[in-house]
């Protein structure tokens, strides 16, 4: 009679998939933060033409700072995450 089964946990640890989940997961984050920037910077080239055409400086001001401190806020914190998740990468490479 065989004894009970056992199964190594360690075995996913460098599949050969592994990578690849890796380099996807860094895409998507890099789309993610290119995306955010290029939101960014379009809303601010909006209100800067919104200027140009000479519509209501209040409007604009009003708009700028409903619309302004989310967009830069999730800039910033996806940032921070990006930057502090290679930054525990290179730790952990090392």
């Amino acid at each position: 009679m065989a004894g009970p089964e056992t199964f190594d946990i360690s075995a996913g640890v460098g599949a050969p998939g592994s990578a690849s989940i890796e380099t996807k997961r860094e895409s998507v984050r890099s789309w993610i933060a290119i995306g955010l920037l290029l939101l960014f910077v379009g809303t601010i080239l909006f209100l800067f033409l919104l200027v140009l055409a000479n519509k209501d400086i209040a409007l604009i001001k009003e708009i700028s700072t409903i619309v302004l401190p989310p967009i830069s806020g999730l800039l910033g914190a996806v940032t921070g995450f990006y930057y502090g998740a290679s930054q525990s990468a290179d730790k952990s490479g090392e």
